[in-house]
């Protein structure tokens, strides 16, 4: 009181956290490729929650993680759960469950389109698949004519007889994609020719064989 009695009268007053009622997630469900990453946000109600501080989990780290701000990163091929749970006391939370798919390659393309090779040469192709992101790289080496040219699981190309053969890699995740290289096998020329005999002497009518030795032992028509 003012007026000099100096009396006097109180009341307690306590103020208690505002609960969330409600929390939300701005995806329920989402699908991403292999290593790559999206944004996940968590809504609270009432906006007078005290406490909008969330705790973010994930079901298989393997798969996907989830940090502290709610940055979804994905692993490797399957399915987890990403949850947000409210830390006022609410005990509230939200899921969203990520399907995380393999990356297909865009392109495919060789280091070389054309090769000319001799009998029993070798030469290697190498195969790009992109995007650098591709789950999957490995290619399915084949040729068109084995006769002319073979190819291994490597890419490494043996010439084998005089013809011209396609070399073909695909991809093998799906997207079925090829590079082709002409594989020409040219004949082997001869580098040396020699007889068995560099001098004879006959009588007439005698007869004698020469011998033509050409080398090397791989010259395609060692015909004279």
């Amino acid at each position: 009181t003012t007026d000099g009695s100096n009396l006097s009268a109180s009341c307690k007053v306590t103020v208690t956290s505002t609960l969330a009622t409600s929390i939300t997630l701005d995806y329920t469900e989402y699908e991403i490729v292999e290593k790559s990453d999206f944004q996940l946000t968590a809504t609270i109600l009432p906006e007078s929650t005290t406490n909008k501080g969330v705790v973010w989990s994930s079901s298989d780290m393997w798969i996907a993680s989830v940090d502290e701000n709610g940055l979804v990163r994905a692993y490797s091929v399957g399915e987890a759960v990403i949850t947000a749970t409210t830390i006022d006391g609410s005990n509230l939370s939200a899921s969203c469950k990520v399907t995380v798919v393999s990356s297909l390659a865009q392109s495919i393309t060789l280091d070389k389109t054309e090769v000319s090779l001799k009998a029993t040469e070798t030469a290697t192709l190498v195969a790009t698949v992109l995007p650098e992101t591709t789950s999957n790289k490995s290619v399915e080496w084949k040729s068109s004519n084995d006769a002319v040219a073979t190819v291994n699981n490597n890419g490494v190309v043996t010439a084998i007889a005089v013809g011209e053969a396609t070399i073909t890699a695909t991809t093998v995740d799906g997207s079925n994609l090829s590079a082709f290289c002409t594989v020409t096998v040219v004949p082997t020329l001869a580098e040396s020719i020699a007889l068995d005999k560099t001098e004879i002497s006959l009588e007439a009518t005698e007869t004698a064989t020469l011998v033509a030795t050409i080398l090397p032992e791989l010259t395609t028509d060692k015909s004279v």
